[in-house]
């Protein structure tokens, strides 16, 4: 975990007064998460802010066209982009309210199987001028069916982006899941994306 410099400056000048008294210091990452930092160096999320913590978030189910698919996601964290003229109605943009992070949905009723989605999602990367580079691959199960997930970084109009999909496809219809953000720094906020795409849902 990174600390901003003035944070850090202010906790090596407290750092004395801490070590006497036995006290953790409050801080504050630099990302907005508080934290105690012990006398020993070690570090734990500050319990004190249980109380003020929001409710238990909502899940809102988005349904796509094919209504055996959806994806569940924290509307507390993510809203939906109002459709934007030229874009295909199979899709749908999602926004992070604090974080920079993207998302979107595309399904339709076209037959396709898992192998021909994956081949569509590097298509799609391609056909923006970006060549894909696949940094990791899984098949998770989801409801019981074997579906797919890619992770790949991709230079978009100058911007080096990492896009994180679960993707689905049979003879019923097809849905990639998606979520992406800067390389810099996605994995600062991987475990958001992960749930949203992990939002996906196969009846």
């Amino acid at each position: 975990m990174r600390f901003t410099l003035p944070l850090l400056c202010a906790s090596l000048l407290a750092a004395s007064a801490a070590a006497w008294s036995a006290d953790p210091l409050h801080a504050i990452t630099e990302d907005g998460r508080k934290v105690l930092l012990a006398p020993n160096g070690t570090w734990t999320f500050d319990p004190s802010l249980a109380s003020n913590t929001p409710a238990e978030a909502t899940g809102s189910p988005y349904i796509p066209a094919v209504k055996r698919f959806s994806v569940t996601y924290d509307a507390n964290n993510w809203t939906q982009g109002p459709p934007k003229e030229g874009d295909s109605p199979a899709k749908r943009l999602f926004m992070h309210k604090t974080l920079p992070l993207y998302a979107m949905v595309i399904s339709d009723q076209i037959p396709a199987n898992n192998t021909v989605v994956r081949e569509v999602i590097l298509h799609n990367v391609q056909a923006a001028g970006a060549t894909p580079t696949i940094i990791l691959e899984k098949k998770p199960v989801i409801n019981g069916k074997e579906a797919g997930m890619i992770r790949l970084v991709a230079n978009v109009k100058g911007l080096d982006l990492v896009f994180t999909t679960n993707y689905y496809g049979d003879e019923n219809g097809n849905i990639q899941v998606t979520c992406y953000t800067g390389q810099s720094l996605f994995y600062k906020y991987e475990a958001e994306c992960q749930k949203f795409i992990d939002g996906l849902s196969i009846k």
